[in-house]
């Protein structure tokens, strides 16, 4: 789900080795976001909005390089991916497979991107609301191996078309660490949304006792099982809407625009920890979208807040928008110097405040380990912060230089 966000104070302690996980940012066919909220007694980001994602699992993922090997902890591996898979999968129901004996669109990092992100991607694999449901609570509950099952039900989970798109790992001197791999996902254009919780997810009977089911995770043999209708297209597949685990991490699990997203957060609707914040500001300035106030849209915005209390109404995006979209989106991710796929972020508190009494996070800095591979952050961006016990407040990005300029230079630290 993210590292954490720093706090005042200085590593005063031995600092804590980080929990390897992974948190998965899933783009509508519209390229809106996915985003739960976190139950009030969680371990990390109470009540906060977070992206799809957890720790990862020897036992459901598989292994990942020790500690020690730091190049390898801190990479893009097989495990990372099934992880993001697999959370995402617990967390919000959708399930990101392809039918067993497709073949994928490629590799992510050199021209997956490309047709992971066009209408004609592979179709996923479509199950019964009910297999959805049972599979998810014996996965949570460890009851069988997530790989397992989807080779059961005839799938794959779709680890080729995850994008890598920033780690992020906890300060030093933080009691909880993470070492987070973020990936990006589209969702395939051209099929159905739904969009009401009143309406079906899929088309598919409920089990009754004419249904010889072979164990209570497997797709009944019928006339509509998946494997039939999900192998030769997305036409007639309709998307799922996201549900929450049943309150038992989540409370309430949704689609909307990046910049819907900031919006609620400037508003104090909702809360946002650093990365989601920094990711949700970037995918809304590259998808460029209109009629939305400069805070969204500039980092260099410095408004109180937006001059609205009520989520602005977006418009649709017909099919050649939302690839063009999405096209500017890959084509960042593969820019800078590393590209965003290798960037690493640690944030990192300026000793110097905002007049306002915000914190300035610093966002150039990786953990001291990865600082040799050449695996920094941003150097151009900083993010302004207000830390209250109900979470952090007031986030906002900003050109680091013009901040600098402001506050009178910022400590190197």
């Amino acid at each position: 789900m993210g590292g954490q966000a720093p706090v005042s104070g200085s590593a005063s302690r031995r600092a804590v080795s980080p929990r390897p996980s992974a948190s998965v940012i899933l783009l509508s066919p519209t390229n809106e976001v996915l985003l739960l909220h976190r139950v009030q007694q969680a371990t990390s980001f109470p009540l906060a909005h977070v992206f799809p994602g957890g720790n990862v699992s020897p036992n459901q993922d598989g292994r990942l390089p020790d500690r020690e090997d730091i190049l390898g902890f801190h990479a893009d591996a097989p495990a990372y991916r099934l992880t993001a898979i697999r959370e995402c999968f617990e967390e919000s129901g959708y399930l990101l497979a392809r039918p067993k004996g497709t073949v994928p669109v490629g590799d992510a990092g050199a021209g997956a991107g490309a047709g992971a992100g066009a209408a004609e991607m592979i179709p996923l694999l479509a199950l019964p609301d009910y297999v959805i449901r049972t599979a998810r609570k014996a996965v949570h509950n460890n009851e069988i191996r997530f790989v397992d099952w989807l080779e059961e039900v005839g799938g794959v989970p779709d680890i080729e078309n995850l994008i890598p798109f920033t780690r992020w790992v906890t300060p030093e001197y933080m009691p909880r660490r993470y070492s987070t791999q973020m990936y990006l996902y589209f969702l395939p254009m051209g099929v159905k949304e739904t969009r009401s919780p009143s309406s079906p997810t899929r088309a598919f009977p409920e089990p009754s006792s004419s249904m010889e089911l072979s164990s209570p995770l497997s797709v009944p043999s019928s006339p509509s099982s998946s494997s039939s209708s999900s192998s030769t297209g997305n036409k007639g597949y309709t998307l799922p809407i996201p549900t929450t685990d049943v309150g038992i991490e989540h409370t309430a699990a949704r689609f909307l625009h990046p910049a819907t997203w900031l919006l609620l957060a400037r508003s104090g609707s909702i809360i946002l920890f650093p990365p989601q914040y920094l990711l949700l500001h970037l995918l809304a300035n590259l998808f460029n979208l209109g009629g939305l106030p400069p805070s969204v849209s500039a980092p260099g915005f410095h408004s109180a807040s937006p001059s609205f209390t009520t989520t602005p109404s977006l418009p649709s995006h017909p099919t050649n928008k939302v690839q063009q979209q999405r096209d500017a989106l890959l084509n960042f991710v593969r820019s800078g110097h590393p590209p965003w796929t290798q960037k690493c972020f640690s944030p990192s508190e300026a000793p110097t405040k905002m007049p306002d009494g915000r914190s300035i996070l610093l966002l150039d800095r990786p953990i001291p380990e990865l600082a040799r591979l050449d695996r920094r952050g941003d150097p151009s961006r900083c993010l302004l912060i207000r830390f209250t016990k109900q979470g952090p407040r007031d986030l906002e990005i900003r050109w680091r230089d013009k901040v600098e300029r402001l506050v009178g230079g910022l400590t190197k630290l």
